[in-house]
């Protein structure tokens, strides 16, 4: 997927509500591009919950 004219505001938006600590700007850049595209993440990072509007989906546990 590449970023649409509405990323940097996105991006902006997310960045101000979750913050820029740890991971969470690589995070907040892939939930954009989810919700640019409507599209599903699939992780087992927990972090995508926080981010509002983005559709997260935790697969099964490995066995």
């Amino acid at each position: 997927m590449n970023p649409t004219v509405r990323h940097a505001d996105i991006l902006a938006r997310m960045l101000t509500y979750v913050g820029t600590g740890a991971n969470l700007v690589n995070d907040a850049h892939l939930a954009a591009l989810a919700v640019e595209h409507r599209a599903s993440i699939v992780s087992y990072d927990s972090d995508f919950g926080r981010f509002e509007g983005v559709r997260w989906d935790q697969p099964p546990a490995l066995l």
